[in-house]
């Protein structure tokens, strides 16, 4: 069972799309320690987020590269400096999946 809230799962699910189909399986084969085989990127998805430990912990894996997370982010209408760094877009991304988006 996935330790993320609700909306951390769907906001991961929407920023994990943007991911190349290379980043997604190997992203996947570090979560589930190559246990669990997936054959499409939508099962690399699911497994990512079910076994990944925290929101934070998934944000900060080095295969989620600070460009994604900033076109998420852009995508959500959720603005920063275009010089922002990895972990000041990590805490934002995090703050906006705990207050009341949609």
């Amino acid at each position: 069972m996935s330790a993320l809230s609700k909306k951390e799962s769907e906001g991961c699910r929407r920023l994990l799309t943007l991911l190349s189909v290379d980043d997604l399986l190997a992203l996947n084969d570090t979560v589930t320690n190559r246990l669990i085989p997936v054959a499409s990127s939508g099962e690399a998805i699911e497994a990512i987020i079910a076994y990944s430990q925290s929101a934070e912990e998934l944000l900060k894996r080095k295969k989620v590269h600070r460009d994604v997370i900033f076109k998420y982010l852009a995508t959500e209408n959720v603005f920063l400096p275009a010089t922002s760094e990895k972990h000041q877009l990590v805490k934002r991304t995090l703050e906006f999946w705990s207050s009341d988006f949609k």
